[in-house]
């Protein structure tokens, strides 16, 4: 359920959003449809469309009041939302609907890129995974794996090499409509990481703000398995034919075993580099020898 209130809280600062209805509590207004695209949920005011989410310039509502009465009562029925811009005023008749009315000085295109992207991010389709992700070299890795099996330690001695942390244990996973896979963590988990031995930890306090993120693209994804049963410690790395799919979207995984030596994070940071290199155009055919012409 994607709330007005959910939708507004992250642009009240970057808009300088002010309420001009002081009377109405906005977290009461009908939420918008989750199955909605946001192209549906935003429009002009000098738009025939009925929109959720209505941005009004002064040269919208110019066009706006040489409406009919039935033409202005037709766009705002279905309105929860109207933002007006470029601190004008506003007509009387507009604040007496049951719409929640805010104000931002600045341009409407500016307000309506701002809350397009917002709406895009909150409507994409979330799936919850119990991993870690972390952000090694740049690129976003979803650490996955039986529960005990050190995703959290690793995690923990990636950071101390310099990596930065998303979310530990819950990693909310968002399929974006540019085709990304977007991940970030629960709500009041950013930071925080949870080791067996310790309990869970302030990785921010820790390490330095740098060190945490609050939400970034997943690239790739690490599955970890534990030791085999003959005791063997040393690491393996198996990358799988077929990459793993993840709300319909394609990225490469790795397989790495959980050992005792020293090499599992520099496997980690490989996984992370080739990403990098096959994001630039390299593979390892190009450097294969041709089998020659007879």
């Amino acid at each position: 359920m994607v709330t007005i209130s959910d939708l507004i809280r992250p642009l009240t600062s970057p808009l300088a959003l002010e309420q001009l209805q002081h009377g109405l509590d906005m977290s009461q207004l009908q939420p918008l449809d989750v199955n909605a695209c946001a192209s549906d949920c935003l429009s002009f005011l000098s738009d025939s469309r009925a929109t959720p989410i209505i941005i009004a310039g002064i040269e919208q509502q110019n066009i706006f009041t040489q409406w009919s009465t039935h033409q202005q009562q037709a766009k705002l029925n279905g309105g929860k939302l109207l933002v007006l811009c470029e601190a004008q005023t506003i007509a009387e008749h507009l604040l007496q609907t049951n719409i929640a009315v805010l104000a931002s000085p600045l341009s409407s295109a500016q307000v309506f890129d701002r809350f397009f992207s917002e709406v895009v991010y909150q409507l994409a389709p979330m799936q919850n995974h119990h991993a870690v992700l972390l952000v090694v070299h740049g690129v976003g890795l979803l650490i996955k794996g039986p529960e005990g099996v050190g995703k959290s330690s690793l995690a923990w001695e990636l950071l101390q090499r310099g990596h930065q942390l998303v979310a530990d244990d819950l990693v909310e996973v968002q399929r974006m409509a540019s085709g990304r896979l977007l991940g970030k963590a629960a709500k009041n988990a950013k930071g925080l990481l949870h080791l067996q031995a310790m309990g869970f930890i302030d990785v921010e306090r820790q390490l330095g703000v740098a060190s945490c993120l609050f939400q970034h693209e997943i690239h790739g994804q690490i599955m970890l398995h534990p030791r085999n049963s003959h005791g063997q410690h040393q690491e393996i790395r198996v990358r799988t034919d077929e990459p793993i799919e993840i709300q319909q979207i394609k990225i490469p995984q790795w397989i790495l075993q959980r050992g005792h030596g020293n090499h599992l994070c520099s496997l980690v940071e490989s996984c992370a580099k080739q990403i990098l290199l096959e994001q630039a155009g390299w593979t390892i055919d190009s450097r294969l020898p041709q089998p020659s012409a007879k």
